[in-house]
C-alpha cells in the first residue's frame, strides 16, 4: 500500500518584501495521512484550511469533490515524491463537504 501525505495551512508563505512565495507558511495547521491502492478518501478538510501540500510515497491520481471518486482515465496523476500545492475552494470548505479521494491505478 502507498500513503498519501497532506499538510494544512491557511496561509501562503511571503518573503521579505510581503510578496507572496508558493509555500505553506509553517507551522503547518495539521494533516492527515491517507493509505490507498484502490480508490479511497480523505477525510473532510477543516473549515480553516485554504492551502494543502501533497506528496505521495508511489504515483496517485487525486479527485477532489464532496464524494470523490479517482480513476486512473479521469482523474489529475501525481508523481511520487512530488511535492504539489493546491488551493481549495472555500465555499466547500466552509459547507464542510470537500474531500479528496486518491487511487494508484492498479486495477
Amino acid at each position: 500500500m502507498a500513503n498519501l501525505y497532506i499538510r494544512y495551512y491557511k496561509r501562503m508563505g511571503r518573503d521579505e518584501q510581503g510578496e507572496m512565495v508558493p509555500v505553506g507558511e509553517e507551522p503547518a495547521e495539521g494533516g492527515q495521512k491517507v493509505t490507498y491502492s484502490s480508490a479511497n478518501s480523505s477525510g473532510v478538510f477543516p473549515n480553516y484550511v485554504r492551502f494543502i501540500r501533497m506528496v505521495a510515497d508511489a504515483d496517485a491520481y487525486i479527485a477532489f469533490g464532496a464524494s470523490p471518486i479517482a480513476t486512473a482515465n479521469e482523474s489529475l496523476k501525481l508523481e511520487a515524491d512530488v511535492a504539489e500545492y493546491f488551493a481549495l475552494n472555500p465555499v466547500s470548505i466552509r459547507a464542510g463537504t470537500l474531500k479528496l479521494s486518491v487511487y494508484d491505478g492498479s486495477s
